[in-house]
């Protein structure tokens, strides 16, 4: 998208703010404040904030990437009717 706006509208940008249906987590990374002060209006978006995050790809509300610790600390608790 960004890439179809001319670059005298984008470099009049000074926020940028996304919505969607889906809740998701993003995780930014330790350098995310520093990368979001020294953003450059002649890069795309991607560009600018490739190093912003730590992950790549954000789990989404429905994300089961930790079933299997979520499953042993239900066991060590007593199971799932304690």
């Amino acid at each position: 998208l960004f890439s179809r706006i001319e670059k005298e509208l984008l470099q009049r940008v000074v926020a940028v703010s996304a919505s969607a249906q889906q809740h998701g987590s993003v995780y930014w990374g330790q350098s995310a404040e520093a990368t979001l002060k020294m953003l450059d209006s002649t890069k795309s978006l991607k560009k600018n904030l490739e190093n912003a995050f730590v992950l790549q790809e954000c789990p989404i509300w429905a994300d089961s990437s930790t079933d299997k610790q979520c499953r042993r600390l239900e066991e060590q608790l007593g199971g799932a009717e304690a």
